[in-house]
């Protein structure tokens, strides 16, 4: 009955012989779509993404640990992810989806606390760690817009 009701909505957007609902959903109701969320109104968003891009852009770009064979599949992952990140998600689910896909983003966190002679840098990085464990997830649980 449902699916009747259905095929001559606008919900139904056909090509050849298929119907994507997911994609109608994401349009319309999530506001998915390229640099979509890039609003005023998420400026604080952006910019608690801001560290977890600039780790992942270390990592790809300045790490000794991607430049091993074994992990070019791990830098091509990070680098995917980071692009439909900043590009097509949401930029407040960036920090989540780098941390919890890429596994190599804390080889690069390890590197950048072991082998920075720059205190400042060491401190700004488990200051960063420490408030998004601890703080981030409580507001995360209480729906605000942390990660």
């Amino acid at each position: 009955e449902m699916l009747r009701s259905l095929v001559g909505s606008e919900m139904c957007i056909r090509d050849r012989n298929r119907t994507f609902f997911y994609s109608y959903v994401q349009k319309k109701y999530w506001d998915v779509d390229l640099f979509a969320s890039y609003q005023f109104r998420q400026i604080p968003n952006i910019l608690l993404a801001t560290p977890s891009c600039a780790i992942a852009l270390y990592v790809l770009l300045a790490s000794k640990s991607g430049q091993q064979r074994v992990m070019t599949t791990e830098r091509i992952h990070l680098f995917l992810t980071l692009i439909v990140g900043v590009t097509f998600a949401h930029i407040q689910i960036t920090t989540r989806l780098l941390m919890s896909a890429c596994p190599i983003m804390y080889l690069g966190i390890a590197e950048i606390l072991e082998g920075s002679s720059i205190i400042e840098l060491k401190v700004a990085m488990v200051a960063y760690l420490a408030l998004f464990s601890v703080v981030g997830v409580g507001l995360h649980c209480n729906w605000y817009p942390w990660t």
